[in-house]
């Protein structure tokens, strides 16, 4: 009898123990598909900034090449109305430059958390 007790409570300890491990995967699983949706969000949003840079950078050289020929033709009024429209398209370009590092610095991570998760989902036998 007393053997039979002792069975049935290694037998729950490793129920126990399996439904433990059990949710953990669960958890890591789902954990790994979020930090992946995460990725590919940040990694698309990247993406965009950089067509947006692309752009940008077309209308600073636009501008340039028009404050250059304002100068060149002694037009003083409309070479400083260009001047101010070049560095309002700078600032703007630097701000998308600011934007689009933060968000490869935050796809970045987001991967890394992929990989974090992936690797503890393996590590649970998966």
């Amino acid at each position: 009898m007393h053997l039979h007790a002792d069975c049935q409570g290694a037998l729950d300890a490793a129920a126990n123990a399996c439904r433990r491990c059990v949710i953990a995967l669960r958890t890591a699983q789902q954990d790994a598909r979020e930090a992946a949706a995460a990725a590919s969000t940040a990694s698309a949003q990247a993406q965009d900034t950089v067509g947006v840079e692309a752009e940008l950078q077309q209308q600073v050289g636009a501008a340039e090449a028009q404050v250059a020929q304002f100068e060149q033709q002694g037009g003083t009024a409309q070479a400083l109305t260009a001047r101010f429209e070049l560095q309002r398209l700078r600032n703007k370009l630097a701000e998308a430059q600011e934007h689009t590092a933060q968000l490869r610095a935050a796809s970045d991570m987001a991967q890394h958390r992929v990989e974090m998760m992936r690797t503890k989902v393996r590590g649970l036998g998966v």
